[in-house]
Formats: structure tokens, C-alpha cells, sequence
């Protein structure tokens, strides 16, 4: 990724094999992370998408308008070589996850948040055997220590660049259980924002939205579909385009 107000410095960005697996060239170079690290991909879906980032900049380069890049390159340099680390951070999120943190009241709002939120619940139990104690209000309770533990053991079982998304979705969402349910399918993308957001949008819904509220809410739907197309873009190995077998400069 670039830091800081860079003109383009490229005509085209392509996508081409490295041992089986997929990267990004601008006009002949594959691209480097921050740290200086190959931009080695794990599908041919994913490389395209960083591809068209790169190639729908305009004179000037806006990392902030490269959110597949940034987490590609937050996996290679960040997650892949501490794994271990991210993988207790995360897991971590059980310990207090959103949807087990309901309202007092108005009524309404309780049945709501049960209405979508112990749904995912009940799943994660039946799926992934991790049951999770719900409370109302803000006093915090206490999760079952085998439920820790099997949470663990399934944010572990994700490869580094899957890992990262979850993660990314994770932190967005203040929910493990959220981010565990749409990696397995369990919700669509846009259940992922109504379910994160629904104690904002309820409270807009009732009392209205000033511009800044509605700006951050925005800007943090725009981020959580962005992590969304991220773990996509992992689900499967290759997309049906051909690729570049030796850029130049490689």
C-alpha cells in the first residue's frame, strides 16, 4: 500500500500465477506490502478484485479507496506471521460479544434484539456446540469456559487470509458470533449490517438521524461490506479469466 498524496504511476494492473497461487503486476511489477513483502494471493478472485482497485485510480492514488488491498496486505504483513496472536485477540470478542448484551427496555427494542439477534445464538450453540449467556443491561456475565475455549479452537481453524477478515468483521461488528455466521453462510452480508447495527438504526427509526450519525453509519456499512467482499473473494479457488503466466520485471 502507498501512504500519503501519490500521482498514478501506472497504465494497467493485471492479474498473473505465482506457483499456483495469484498476484497483481502494475504494468509489469508485482506489487510489494508496506513492508516490503510479495503480494502472493490465494485466489484468482481476490487478485482481481485488488487488480480493479489499483486500476479505478485516478490521477491520484487514495488507499482509503483500496480496501481489498489493505486487508490483503494487513494479512501478509500483520496477521500471517503473529497468527497465533490474532487468533487469542479474537477470540477474545466471546468473552462479550454484542448479541449477548440486550436492552432493559422499551419493550419493543428487547423484542427486536431477540427477534435477530438470538437467532445467530442459537445456531453458533446448535452448529458450532458454543452456548453464550445473554444478559439485559450493561453488568457483564460471565461466559462458559468450554465456550471460550470451542471459540478458540474455531477462529484457529481459519487460514491467515480468512483469518483476517474475520477478524476485520469482528472488530466491525463488536460480534464474533456475526462474523462466525456469515464466513459459515449462516446470514447474508446485509444481515451482517442490519444485525450490527440495529440499536443505531432502531434509535434512528424512532427519534431521527443528525448528518453526522448518518455519516458515520455510512461510512461503517461501507467498511463492514468491504471485509464482506474480502472473505468472498476467499470462497473459492479461481474465476473463470485468463491470467498472465510471466510479467515483466517478475
Amino acid at each position: 500500500m502507498i501512504a500519503g498524496k501519490v500521482k498514478r504511476f501506472f497504465e494497467t494492473a493485471t492479474v498473473f500465477e505465482v506457483d499456483q497461487k495469484h498476484s497483481v503486476a502494475l504494468d509489469g511489477k508485482p506489487i510489494r506490502t508496506p513492508e516490503g513483502s510479495a503480494v502472493v494471493l490465494p485466489t484468482a478472485t481476490l487478485a482481481a478484485e485488488v487488480a480493479a482497485e489499483w486500476s479505478a485510480q485516478g490521477d491520484e492514488i487514495k488507499p482509503l479507496t483500496m480496501p481489498l488491498t489493505r486487508l490483503a496486505c494487513t494479512a501478509i504483513d500483520k496477521v500471517i506471521p503473529v497468527r497465533p496472536r490474532v487468533i487469542e485477540q479474537i477470540a477474545r470478542y466471546g468473552q462479550s460479544d454484542l448479541l449477548c448484551y440486550r436492552s432493559q427496555g422499551p419493550d419493543d427494542l428487547v423484542a427486536h434484539q431477540a427477534a435477530n439477534w438470538q437467532p445467530i445464538l442459537d445456531w453458533l450453540e446448535a452448529h458450532h456446540q458454543v452456548p453464550l449467556a445473554v444478559t439485559h443491561g450493561i453488568v457483564h456475565v460471565e461466559q462458559p469456559e468450554s465456550s471460550l475455549r470451542r471459540l478458540t479452537e474455531i477462529v484457529g481453524g481459519y487460514e491467515g487470509f480468512r483469518l483476517t477478515g474475520l477478524a476485520e468483521l469482528t472488530q466491525l461488528t463488536g460480534s464474533l458470533a456475526v462474523a462466525i455466521a456469515f464466513v459459515d453462510g449462516q446470514i447474508a452480508a446485509e444481515e451482517v449490517v442490519v444485525v450490527s447495527q440495529l440499536d443505531d438504526d432502531w434509535q434512528a427509526d424512532k427519534w431521527g438521524e443528525d448528518g453526522e450519525a448518518l455519516a458515520r453509519r455510512k461510512h461503517l456499512e461501507a467498511d463492514i461490506l468491504a471485509a464482506v467482499r474480502f472473505l468472498d473473494a476467499l470462497a473459492e479457488p479461481a474465476i473463470n479469466r485468463p491470467l498472465d503466466q510471466s510479467p515483466v520485471g517478475r
